[in-house]
């Protein structure tokens, strides 16, 4: 239950939006069934109809962390009626989605990127998170969790390696062996949401258990055969911390595609961003072009081959995400006009009859 809105992090621009309605915010989702907690107390929401077919996509529909306004029914049960205009959404593009993005997380002050120090230790995949994070204008942090598998000697290249590419994202590690969780704690305020994200068997659901002081999120046991965690969490869940902050859990990304970037990538991977600014010529591709800085710099060993690759790879996938998502506003638009002629015909033949 909500005690008083400013505490659970309620914009203060959103007083008296919908002055007949309630606000909540949504604690738990799955599909279309939602747990809103509200200063009326919890209830099991339903999406009003104006809501579920006036969206154009299943983005617009609310998702965990979102400010709603709800109308009880009962003591339990309530209506979502209308969605605030978000703040701060995590998201990335959808699998098979075409240029279309799913929606991880509304109102999110932090990002907070869980990676194992052992097996699914990754420094690409950390920086697809720090790009997709940044194009999303959240602040991001590295959780290095299992620390306790590595040798002294491991643990200290592994942190050189993501101090180097985690530009002004704090980096911390953590076992479960750890017992002051004040470091982490301290990585946001009462009031703010943090989210977890990060791909399976990471240790994201035992890290919000041991936060929580109690177990509140289903973990598994390491698989012996492969040495990893088995996710557990199915669905997204915002819950209350002692100091009063806010956490979102998420269940593991086997993918974590861009669906946008702005700066993010140039902010990501600040070296070659400068080096492309001395390049000879304006619009260098940097392959074969006289006087490439990049190129120079890949040749004597001041650019790393991996996160030039890196790099490309994750400058193509935004370029494709893009033309994919104008491409379907067009076949979008064109089936409105199919839709609005064919209306148009039937119109006219009614008439005539």
């Amino acid at each position: 239950m909500i005690k008083t809105l400013k505490e659970w992090g309620f914009p203060q621009a959103y007083q008296n939006i919908f002055p007949h309605f309630i606000p909540a915010r949504i604690i738990r989702a799955h599909r279309q069934k939602y747990e809103v907690a509200s200063s009326a107390g919890l209830f099991q929401a339903d999406l009003a109809g104006k809501l579920m077919f006036l969206a154009d996509d299943p983005s617009e529909l609310p998702q965990v962390g979102d400010w709603v306004a709800i109308q009880p029914l009962d003591d339990t049960h309530a209506y979502i009626m209308e969605r605030y205009e978000r703040r701060a959404v995590l998201s990335r593009a959808k699998v098979g989605g075409f240029g279309s993005e799913q929606v991880l997380a509304a109102h999110v002050d932090l990002a907070i990127i869980v990676q194992s120090m052992d097996q699914n230790y990754n420094l690409n995949r950390l920086e697809r998170y720090l790009v997709q994070i940044r194009a999303c204008e959240i602040q991001p942090a590295i959780l290095l969790t299992k620390s306790d598998l590595c040798t002294p000697e491991e643990l200290a290249q592994k942190l050189q390696e993501v101090q180097q590419i985690a530009g002004e994202a704090r980096v911390l590690q953590y076992s479960l062996f750890q017992e002051d969780l004040n470091p982490i704690l301290d990585l946001w305020p009462a009031g703010q949401t943090a989210v977890v994200v990060g791909s399976s068997g990471v240790g994201k659901s035992s890290l919000v258990n041991r936060l929580l002081g109690q177990e509140i999120m289903e973990t598994s046991a390491i698989s012996h055969s492969n040495q990893k965690g088995r996710h557990t969490t199915s669905h997204r869940e915002l819950v209350q911390l002692v100091n009063g902050a806010f956490l979102i859990d998420t269940p593991g990304t086997r993918e974590f595609g861009l669906s946008q970037s702005g700066e993010a990538l140039e902010m990501t991977f600040e070296e070659i961003a400068e080096l492309a600014d001395s390049c000879k010529f304006r619009g260098c591709s940097h392959q074969h072009e006289p006087g490439c800085a990049v190129q120079e710099a890949l040749e004597d060993g001041r650019l790393e081959w991996r996160r030039w690759e890196s790099y490309q790879k994750l400058q193509r996938e935004q370029e494709h995400f893009a033309m994919d998502k104008v491409n379907r506003r067009k076949k979008d638009k064109a089936l409105g006009k199919m839709y609005r002629a064919i209306q148009g015909e039937s119109r006219k033949r009614k008439g005539r009859s």
